[in-house]
């Protein structure tokens, strides 16, 4: 079996360190200029869970041999994706399964649409991880949750051969039977972390530390979960609450992926996160206006 990781960001890194350190076949596709780095200087992983330094990495740039069996892992930044669909386009033949670790909540609807609903599984995780270098891969805190499911809900071989998997690769798996409620739990959650940490381009610890902030982050959640009620998501009543408090378990100085992206010059998963918030609104005439302010800056700050 082969596992294809599309993106080599830092979590395409994290995840293929420690799927090879595993003993996994892991092969990386990332656009031309990523080739050399990744050849030349392999990956090192730097985690409370377990440093790894991995030398040999498979890397390609183009369509690899798939065959029936093997997994295709998404971590690309969404704004990627339909360019690492086009440079798949043909390669898939029956039998591959499709993963996404990605953010958002129209991922699996993308790649269900590119290569058809019964190859794809749904999939998310919660972890901070952050390039040091262009070789180093830095696992901030120590949760690396992983959860993965069929879209449909049943229990089948690929899922929990999937699990296997992930297990030995010392990650924390879970299989949900409700996954889609996994995926708008953690869209609910990143909303406002990604989206109040970079608004004020502060770490958690600060924003927190400010009820102002604070009481925003609480309505952007309050806002995405009623849109995903009127989506048919099943959201609990304590959900909210608890994500909040999941805030408040964060190392104080740890940034979102999206602030980050924003101190270093590169583009933003707005569409995506909250972008995908307002459309999922304004389909069932749910109104979000925090979250439509936090756009409003967030596409500021990108093109400043």
């Amino acid at each position: 079996m082969k596992l294809l990781i599309v993106g080599a960001g830092a979590l395409g890194k994290f995840l293929g360190a420690r799927l090879l350190a595993s003993g996994c076949d892991v092969t990386f596709l990332v656009r031309s200029h990523n080739i050399m780095p990744l050849k030349s200087k392999g990956i090192t992983l730097e985690s409370a869970r377990g440093n790894i330094a991995v030398s040999a990495v498979d890397v390609t740039d183009g369509p690899p041999a798939l065959s029936p069996g093997d997994i295709v892992i998404f971590c690309v930044k969404m704004q990627h994706l339909a360019a690492a669909i086009t440079a798949l386009s043909g390669s898939l033949c029956p039998g591959v399964t499709v993963l996404s670790f990605q953010n958002g909540i129209e991922k699996e609807d993308l790649l269900s649409a590119a290569f058809g609903p019964a190859a794809v599984i749904g999939g998310t995780c919660l972890i901070s991880v952050t390039e040091s270098s262009p070789a180093v891969v830095t696992h901030l805190g120590e949760r690396q949750a992983f959860t993965i499911g069929e879209l449909n809900g049943e229990s089948t071989a690929r899922v929990r051969a999937l699990e296997r998997i992930l297990a030995a690769a010392h990650l924390d798996v879970e299989v949900s039977p409700t996954i889609r409620e996994k995926i708008w739990e953690k869209f609910i959650f990143l909303v406002a972390f990604a989206g109040i940490t970079t608004a004020t381009r502060c770490a958690i610890g600060d924003v927190l530390a400010n009820p102002h902030a604070r009481s925003l982050a609480r309505r952007l959640m309050e806002e995405a979960a009623a849109v995903a009620k009127c989506s048919s998501i099943r959201i609990s009543a304590d959900l909210v609450p608890a994500l909040d408090a999941l805030l408040t378990k964060l190392p104080p100085p740890m940034k979102s992926s999206m602030l980050v992206d924003l101190e270093n010059g590169r583009d933003l998963e707005i569409e995506w996160i909250h972008g995908a918030l307002l459309r999922a609104g304004r389909k069932h005439g749910v109104a979000t206006p925090m979250n439509e302010a936090i756009l409003g800056i967030l596409d500021l700050w990108r093109t400043a």
